[in-house]
């Protein structure tokens, strides 16, 4: 017989680390991602010499090539809080984009310009690899 879910259950599995961990590569991972796609129009016909009417076909691009794979990962490292690591990684994924694209739109305005979000967004993505070490480091421990 299966435990039911509780608050309390739920509470307690945060109390490990490894619930923490997607969240964490979620706010990075969006925040990198969508410094530069916030921010994208720009450096595709400022930088790149793209049409702006060919845009559009970029962000259909970015949407399908786009993949569930955090969220899954979520779930796999919540353990026995599978609601609030769900919520979590929802939160952590709106925090990424928050911040992400505000210091890409603080980079936009600097000396760098159309690159700038770009560069950010690199320099945030890089801190993903902190998290996503961990997340190795912790599935090879427990299997």
């Amino acid at each position: 017989m299966t435990r039911p879910w509780t608050t309390r259950t739920e509470l307690t599995a945060l109390r490990s680390g490894c619930p923490w961990l997607a969240p964490a590569v979620c706010a990075t991972t969006s925040g990198g991602v969508l410094s530069a796609y916030s921010y994208i129009a720009p450096l595709l016909t400022d930088r790149a010499g793209l049409a702006a009417g060919l845009v559009p076909l970029v962000l259909v691009g970015f949407g399908l090539g786009a993949k569930p794979v955090l969220i899954s990962l979520a779930l796999r490292f919540a353990g026995k809080a599978p609601t609030l690591g769900s919520a979590l990684t929802i939160s952590a994924f709106n925090l990424g984009t928050a911040a992400g694209s505000w210091i890409a739109g603080l980079a936009l305005d600097s000396s760098v310009g159309a690159t700038g979000p770009a560069m950010m967004g690199t320099a945030i993505a890089v801190l993903t690899l902190i998290p996503t070490i961990a997340m190795a480091r912790a599935a090879a421990v427990t299997g």
